[in-house]
């Protein structure tokens, strides 16, 4: 009996599937816990090896909380197998699996968004703001994940101060990924009275990069998730350019990287499945 291979990219609004090279697309909403995910796809007897990419730190025993489904709890592997003998699940980080799903992006997947003053090369910096904001570095063939982006995040000028204390006063911590995300934006656009890519979004993501870029000292920088892939449009380059090199005696390191805008939204799909299917 021939095994099955699924891997798996869960985000808060999609779960994405590709098993067996066969896609599909199902809605997280429409799922209980993460067992009825995989009722849907196991079947009796047969071997299924799984790669899933969730948010959130993996634990020491190999589980995940997923902090953008919080209904489904911790996902526990070992639950999983003991209910689905046939079933090898491995859990990790989503911007771990897009990291490697990088390997297999081609030229029109990629938009330059700013140009830099050295080639591309292999030590990766990759960030992601979606649902929340995901960080991740890839030296050559290793993927380091990270939670940076629920670093402190500062006030810039007045509306930043304004966003600042709102959101300080309802959640007690203001990290960049309260402004640097889709939930982000959202609130930022109700405090502030507007619509669209607010320039104190656009400023806050460009210094989160520059920071981003001077601990990691990346060859190169992708960025991902759904808001630029979708609204890179509504994005001011000129003030990103502005926000980005704002970096005193080391804008000269930062303005290194070559920054791309990774378009395919199934990148981390492809990274997942690669590292459960046999090469």
């Amino acid at each position: 009996m021939q095994p099955v291979y699924i891997g798996m990219d869960i985000g808060g609004t999609h779960i994405r599937v590709l098993k067996n090279q066969t896609r599909t697309v199902l809605k997280t909403a429409d799922f209980q816990d993460f067992m009825d995910v995989i009722d849907l796809l196991v079947q009796p007897s047969i071997p299924t090896h799984i790669v899933c990419a969730l948010a959130g730190p993996i634990d020491h025993e190999g589980g995940v909380s997923p902090p953008n489904i919080k209904k489904w709890g911790r996902v526990d592997p070992k639950k999983i197998e003991k209910k689905f003998p046939q079933v090898k699940i491995r859990f990790i980080n989503d911007l771990v699996a897009h990291a490697h799903g990088l390997e297999h992006a081609e030229q029109k997947d990629l938009h330059l968004l700013k140009k830099g003053s050295m080639p591309d090369g292999k030590k990766i910096l990759l960030i992601a703001p979606g649902t929340g904001l995901g960080v991740a570095f890839k030296d050559h063939a290793h993927v380091y994940p990270s939670e940076a982006g629920h670093i402190d995040c500062p006030a810039y000028g007045q509306e930043g101060e304004k966003v600042y204390q709102n959101m300080l006063k309802k959640y007690g911590h203001v990290s960049y990924e309260r402004i640097v995300s889709g939930p982000g934006l959202e609130e930022i656009n109700q405090i502030l009275n507007t619509k669209g890519v607010q320039p104190l979004f656009t400023q806050n993501l460009a210094r989160f990069i520059a920071n981003m870029t001077v601990t990691f000292l990346p060859e190169t920088i992708f960025l991902g998730g759904g808001i630029l892939m979708h609204r890179l449009e509504e994005i001011d380059r000129a003030l990103f350019n502005e926000a980005l090199l704002d970096q005193g005696r080391f804008k000269e390191l930062v303005n290194r990287p070559n920054i791309y805008v990774v378009l395919d939204e199934f990148t981390a799909l492809k990274g997942a499945y690669s590292l459960v299917h046999p090469k």
